[in-house]
């Protein structure tokens, strides 16, 4: 029987069909991969739902930050555009804050959610960004796994401190989606939203300033659009057409790195050269740049806060960290020709840590956790595409590596979720931080503060010493030690404490102010009254130093004056119900009976369940009485 050959028409037919169901088959894969990231992320973050604000910060941009309380309104969005007081220009970070407290209020676990969702989306994002890029789908998915779920990532997504971690990330992975779609057919719309998406990524938070620099690497691998080793007939078209074609990006850099040096140095953040030399830096640099690579492998010694050495940074520590990143650099170059996933991962990783590696240091840390919430995935694309290279015409090594791929994906996951638990609490993360560094000060005093407003006063008065048994220039932990020896009577010790915090920070009338009240409660009257008065001086609104001052001046006789600095109290402060407390009182002893009952009536108003003033309101009032009964007679 003859078999019926197919048309040509038929055959092509069969051809749109087969490619039509292995498009389907790769859709429905790109699905898959897309579900399992979102919900193992999900998962592994999700005991987040129950974190409370961080002790740490958090206060200063939300639960405590008046105008962030206010929500959205015309002049807090106004605020957003033009304020550098938090340290850094960051409108976006501070309207998703805003939309938050308007949407949620203060409940701190669903502010921690909205983070969380932009990390997932940030996750999605980078995945959508590799497998368009590379069409590796395996490989993007294992990239963005390790970015969605690496425990040195949960910093910036359980901190809400560090909203414009995860905001920043979102629009620097969007760049790079929106870029491959401008390559994919350039036209002036697409640019300009590439543009844009680049823009929103710094006024999230100016990390993202290396961007431009990443594009180029871009070109590099997987776009191959840009060449360093282009030969000479080569040059132009693969060397100066990708760099012209980013020369609005360039232009922006500068602007952008001297606004976030400004907002820096506004809150004082910006560590002179004189206070750490150059040459320090360069030794943190490249010892940060090992110890990065190090937690990404090893990540079992996580902390919030990474103090500098008190003796310093050891000079073969750091060279021996120096000759590591050159030598890797240098294997980098040799290889990256043929394998150029090597350069682009390297360089990544490198180019994005620049404008945090220390250099230009900024805080008191030697490093932090969350600067490698975006740089880290270089490291990533190295690592997945080089053990894919070397097993991808090899089928056992090729199954081995995939089953122990998911094996570091499901020990990340672990990982992740325990440190999310830490991060849920603050003091969790304090004392674990304390485990697992040496001499951290900031820790010790952090902790104190905490324990110290829970009541424990004398745990927290061993945390404060610890802190200065450290680092013997820190004023405030002084400050805070002197309040806390007065809280349990140990006056001597809080005067010994408030006059170093002072030999620190002559200029705090916090200082001042509490080292009146120690002199006071010893019966230093004339030492009260010189603390007082330089706390005045320093702060005149201060309506508890005005009050203090006021009435030890009462208590000496000079009643008029201290009338004149309850009156300055309640100017400054209107509810403050112990100004009105003291400014009755005075009233009561100069005989002035009626201002006497008017003041106590105004203190009622502001705690209707105040006993003093209710019970010398009635002495008032009884005054009056008797005063009207001699009258009478």
């Amino acid at each position: 029987m003859a078999v019926k050959k197919k048309t040509k028409n038929e055959m092509e037919s069969i051809k749109k069909e087969a490619k039509q169901e292995k498009g389907n088959k790769l859709k429905y894969a790109v699905f898959i991969y897309l579900i399992v990231l979102i919900i193992v992320t999900l998962a592994a973050f999700w005991a987040i739902k129950r974190a409370a604000f961080l002790d740490m910060d958090d206060h200063i941009y939300v639960y405590e930050n008046e105008t962030i309380k206010k929500g959205i309104t015309f002049e807090t969005v106004k605020w957003a555009f033009s304020t550098l007081s938090l340290g850094f220009y960051f409108p976006i970070t501070i309207l998703s804050h805003l939309l938050d407290v308007e949407l949620y209020g203060l409940n701190s676990g669903l502010h921690h959610l909205t983070s969380l969702l932009i990390h997932i989306t940030s996750v999605c994002l980078l995945f959508f960004f590799l497998f368009k890029g590379t069409k590796n789908l395996f490989n993007s998915f294992l990239v963005a796994g390790l970015f969605g779920i690496h425990p040195l990532h949960v910093e910036s997504v359980s901190w809400i401190a560090e909203r414009k971690d995860v905001l920043s990330a979102m629009f620097f992975f969007l760049t790079l989606l929106l870029y491959l779609f401008y390559v994919e057919k350039p036209n002036v719309k697409r640019y300009l939203l590439v543009l844009f998406s680049f823009m929103l990524g710094f006024l999230s938070k100016p990390m993202v300033i290396t961007l431009p620099f990443v594009l180029l690497l871009i070109d590099f691998w997987p776009l191959n659009r840009f060449d360093i080793f282009a030969n000479k007939n080569e040059i132009k078209g693969k060397i100066w057409k990708p760099i012209y074609e980013k020369i609005p990006f360039f232009i922006l850099v500068p602007i952008f790195a001297y606004i976030s040096f400004i907002a820096q140095k506004s809150v004082q953040a910006v560590v002179p050269i004189e206070v750490m030399p150059v040459k320090l830096r360069m030794l943190n640099a490249f010892l940060s740049y090992f110890s990065y690579i190090r937690k990404a492998f090893l990540p079992y010694d996580l902390a919030l806060f990474y103090p500098f050495p008190q003796k310093g940074i050891s000079k073969s520590a750091g060279l021996l960290s120096f000759a590591f990143v050159l030598f890797i650099t240098i294997l980098i170059y040799v290889y990256g020709k043929r394998r150029k996933y090597l350069i682009t991962g390297w360089f990544w990783y490198l180019g994005v840590l620049v404008p945090v590696i220390g250099l230009v240091q900024i805080g008191g840390q030697a490093m932090a956790d969350r600067y490698t919430y975006i740089s880290l995935e270089g490291i990533f694309i190295l690592v997945v595409w080089g053990i894919y290279d070397f097993v991808k015409d090899k089928k056992t090594l090729k199954i081995v590596s995939s089953v122990l791929a998911f094996v570091v994906l499901a020990i990340c996951f672990v990982l992740t979720r325990q440190q999310v638990d830490l991060w849920s609490d603050s003091k969790k993360i304090y004392e674990h931080s304390i485990k697992v560094t040496k001499e951290n000060y900031l820790m010790h005093y952090n902790l104190g503060g905490l324990l110290f407003r829970e009541g424990n006063i004398e745990k927290a008065i061993e945390h404060f010493k610890e802190a200065v048994a450290i680092r013997e220039n820190l004023g405030d932990v002084y400050l805070h030690l002197g309040y806390a020896y007065g809280k349990i009577g140990k006056i001597d010790e809080s005067i010994q404490s408030l006059k170093r915090a002072l030999s620190y920070l002559p200029d705090s009338y916090e200082g001042h102010l509490n080292l009146g009240k120690a002199y006071e409660t010893k019966g230093d009257v004339e030492s009260a009254i010189s603390e007082y008065e330089i706390a005045v001086r320093l702060n005149p609104k201060d309506a508890v130093s005005l009050t203090n001052l006021g009435i030890i001046l009462g208590r000496k006789g000079d009643m008029n004056k201290a009338v004149d600095y309850f009156k300055k109290a309640i100017e400054s402060k209107p509810d403050y119900i112990d100004a009105y407390n003291s400014l009755g009182v005075a009233y009561l002893m100069l005989k002035k009976y009626d201002k006497s009952i008017e003041t106590f009536k105004k203190a009622l108003e502001i705690d209707p369940q105040s006993q003093f003033a209710k019970e010398n309101l009635s002495k008032a009032e009884n005054m009056v009485k008797r005063k009207q009964e001699n009258d009478g007679k």
